[in-house]
């Protein structure tokens, strides 16, 4: 009898213990799902439950930050006149875009090496310090050239954040896209990522519209637009602190001897293809927006 009651005491532990397990199991699965929504929707995509779209927040500030400088150069040549040259207005425009380059390059390293989560939190963390300091920028002594110098130099910063998000999100929300909408995330991915960075094409032109039509001075403009551009990445810092890297980045990533020719071999065909629509995007875009900006500060 006490031979038979300890079988059943270690049955049931045993039972027990098996539970637990699977428990822990489902536990680590269901946070691995969360994270993934997350993922799609703070990355800079916009997939939530199978049918809605939920705005997203990444590549909406980084449309932004690149089109609200066409107004704020507007305010500094009504408040600067003739020291807001040419060649500092191309300076401030292009300190933005060498930057992108240099977080692109960089980012994309560091998100396929080290990880998605890592990437996004520091180029959270960069965007949110570069549009702050832009925001409150001053020149040594009250110096106005010191003033454009150093919004060159800050916008440069907030370039490595900006283009460090396009790998980073990109990246992270197409693997995550795939375990909240198997089967479709191509298709909507495509969508959502060109869609929302031109959604904050158009915040660029409206925030500052708005402050203005609200009577705000020149000055009150600028900054503030500047410093709004600090909300949607301080708003997901939280979401991104808490996502994982998905489970196809953490089976399937190589970080040592990755084999590129391999790599360039097999999927040549789709990397020209994302690469080339890539290319004409910002082929008819970006000197449509330069245009812009001129058109702006000519006074047209």
């Amino acid at each position: 009898m006490v031979h038979c009651a300890q079988t059943t005491v270690a049955a049931a532990d045993h039972g027990h213990g098996h539970k637990a397990e699977n428990d822990d199991v489902a536990a680590r699965h269901e946070k691995s799902r969360l994270s993934a929504v997350f993922t799609v929707i703070f990355s800079g995509n916009c997939l939530f439950d199978l049918v809605r779209v939920s705005t997203g927040f990444a590549l909406l500030s980084d449309g932004y930050q690149v089109g609200v400088l066409s107004l704020v150069n507007v305010c500094f040549t009504r408040l600067y006149g003739d020291q807001f040259t040419s060649a500092m207005a191309t300076r401030i425009g292009n300190s933005l875009f060498i930057g992108c380059i240099i977080g692109q390059i960089g980012f994309g390293y560091v998100c396929d090496r080290v990880g998605r989560k890592v990437g996004l939190m520091l180029t959270t963390l960069l965007v949110i310090l570069g549009a702050a300091l832009c925001a409150g920028a001053y020149g040594h002594n009250g110096s106005i050239e010191g003033l454009f110098w150093a919004l060159t130099v800050y916008r440069g910063i907030l370039g490595v954040g900006v283009g460090g998000e396009y790998p980073c999100s990109s990246a992270s929300a197409s693997e995550a896209a795939d375990e909240v909408m198997p089967g479709r995330r191509g298709m909507l991915f495509v969508f959502v990522t060109n869609f929302v960075i031109d959604c904050g094409f158009v915040l660029s032109a409206l925030f500052p519209l708005i402050l203005g039509l609200a009577g705000a001075s020149y000055e009150v403009i600028w900054r503030t637009s500047f410093a709004f551009g600090v909300l949607p990445p301080l708003s997901v810092m939280y979401f991104r602190f808490k996502m994982d890297n998905s489970e196809i980045f953490q089976q399937n990533s190589v970080k040592k001897n990755v084999p590129y020719t391999l790599i360039m071999r097999r999927y040549w065909k789709y990397l020209l293809g994302t690469g080339g629509s890539w290319f004409f995007y910002n082929f008819i875009f970006l000197p449509i927006w330069h245009l812009c900006r001129n058109d702006h500060q000519s006074g047209h």
